[in-house]
């Protein structure tokens, strides 16, 4: 006879209660914005909120919890988008990690088509964060490096590019706590940071720090994209629907 298939790992009321519980003590919440911040998801502590709710026999995710949902990128993912008009577009997600980026090369030679619009997503979170696979790694600071090296990608020079800084909403949360030349920020020494003093300021700084590794006279698109907002998703879904049509 076969063996009845069991779930595991299933989140359970219990295991959901379990969690509430735990999450529940002041000094877990200190730790996981003092000692976990950079490894701990941005929206970790609204799944730890509403674990009990999570678990409910029926519940469904809302589009802002979907939207909230995580995965590492490792290769390469490609996606069809059929618009309205009956057009088609095709977009390769690329993982962003270092051992990750050594692949996009190959990829991006595979996938080299005409009119195509390199979308390099930065997040305004990252000044004073470090990478996972590099603790003493500054996540902006690595991005400004990684942003340089895309520019000068003889390839595709004549690409389009959508520069995105995503979690202006997360960035306004931070600064309420503290400032954006705190002593684990990449800018804590830079006079000119030293002026950010609303979110408005600081990011036009960090926007001002990405555009001045463009060379010449090339074009950058800027978008400051709420990912949570549909608003701000659906127009930047527009803007490169019509860089695409260029």
């Amino acid at each position: 006879k076969k063996k009845k298939k069991t779930q595991k790992n299933r989140f359970t009321p219990e295991v959901a209660a379990a969690v509430s519980q735990f999450w529940a003590h002041d000094r877990i919440k200190e730790a996981s914005t003092s000692v976990l911040d950079d490894d701990f998801d941005h929206y970790g502590h609204e799944l730890l909120e509403n674990a009990e709710k999570i678990a409910e026999k029926g519940y469904t995710p809302s589009f802002n919890d979907i939207l909230k949902m995580r995965a590492k990128t490792t290769g390469f993912g490609l996606t069809n988008i059929d618009t309205d008009e009956g057009e088609r577009y095709q977009v390769m997600d690329v993982g962003g990690m270092r051992s990750e980026r050594k692949k996009w090369n190959r990829h991006l030679a595979e996938n080299n088509q005409e009119n195509n619009t390199i979308i390099f997503c930065v997040s305004l979170c990252g000044f004073d964060e470090t990478l996972r696979e590099k603790a003493d790694a500054n996540c902006m600071l690595e991005a400004l490096k990684v942003w340089e090296s895309v520019l000068n990608w003889k390839a595709h020079k004549e690409s389009n590019i959508i520069l995105v800084f995503t979690k202006p909403d997360l960035l306004r949360e931070k600064l309420s706590k503290s400032t954006f030349t705190s002593e684990s920020s990449a800018f804590k020494d830079n006079p000119a940071a030293k002026k950010c003093v609303d979110v408005s300021s600081t990011i036009d700084f960090i926007k001002g720090e990405f555009l001045s590794k463009v060379k010449g006279d090339r074009h950058i698109s800027v978008e400051i994209v709420n990912t949570l907002n549909e608003s701000d998703t659906s127009n930047l879904s527009q803007k490169i629907v019509k860089s695409l049509k260029k």
